[in-house]
């Protein structure tokens, strides 16, 4: 792998885990959707099952509670640190060979990944009606956690009026009951994946993908698939929004 993308060694293994890939036995492994959502659900499950604190999850309880699944400790220590929210750290306390590692999982990556496995189980290609996702997904999270949409930019679409999202969001956000559907032809707003990571990573073909998927996009909305393209390229996002789309600005908001 190192010899046909002409990278160096550490260069590769730095983009393996965007990928969701791993080194395993000295060959590069890419994690199914399927297999890594079981992994997480068998990590977080016995997480809450020991009451190991979020802040300070055990890598060798994690690893002795697990056995029985006979999951290799690579894919352990790769699922954790996909959910950590930073490097795993020594344990100050521990006087076993080999030591023990910690690691301080993230609550934000928790709630994108819950939400992720929600869309990809219940809503298929089109989505999900953007409450009964809201409704689900809250559902799976721990405690600490919040069903925040804004976690989910470049992650997920929400699709649909805007004045209707905006009423189902505040809604929520005030804690009302949900509302019966309003009479009309008007669909509710939907929620479906849509994620960066599946995208081209040519800016011309990744742009056209985000045309076809729409017509127009508002900035904060796009921003998120153009950013990672505009960091590999050592440019801004501005100059490539400037350089494959043309601005237009909403008449009634002046939004861009």
């Amino acid at each position: 792998l190192v010899a046909r993308t002409q990278a160096s060694r550490a260069e590769v293994c730095a983009a393996l885990p965007g990928l969701n890939a791993l080194l395993l036995d000295g060959r590069v492994r890419q994690l199914t959707p399927d297999f890594a959502e079981r992994v997480f659900d068998l990590v977080i499950t016995s997480v809450v099952a020991l009451d190991l604190p979020l802040d300070r999850v055990s890598l060798r309880t994690l690893r002795r509670d697990l056995a029985s699944h006979e999951l290799p400790d690579a894919v352990i220590d790769f699922t954790l640190s996909q959910h950590a929210a930073g490097p795993a750290t020594r344990a100050a306390d521990d006087d076993q060979d080999g030591g023990d590692w910690l690691y301080a999982l993230s609550l934000e990556r928790l709630c994108v990944s819950r939400a992720v496995e929600t869309l990809r189980n219940c809503g298929g290609r089109a989505g999900m009606v953007l409450e009964d996702f809201l409704d689900v997904w809250e559902a799976t999270l721990l405690a600490g956690c919040s069903a925040d949409p804004e976690l989910l930019r470049g992650v997920a679409l929400i699709d649909g009026d805007p004045a209707d999202v905006a009423a189902v969001l505040e809604r929520r956000a005030a804690g009302g009951e949900r509302a019966a559907a309003a009479p009309g032809p008007r669909a509710p707003p939907t929620s479906k994946l849509f994620a960066a990571t599946d995208l081209s990573p040519d800016p011309a073909r990744r742009f056209r993908q985000l045309f076809a998927e729409r017509p127009t996009w508002r900035r904060p909305d796009v921003l998120p698939y153009v950013a990672p393209l505009a960091a590999a390229a050592r440019t801004t996002a501005d100059a490539l929004l400037l350089k494959f789309c043309r601005c237009v600005v909403e008449p009634h908001s002046g939004t861009k």
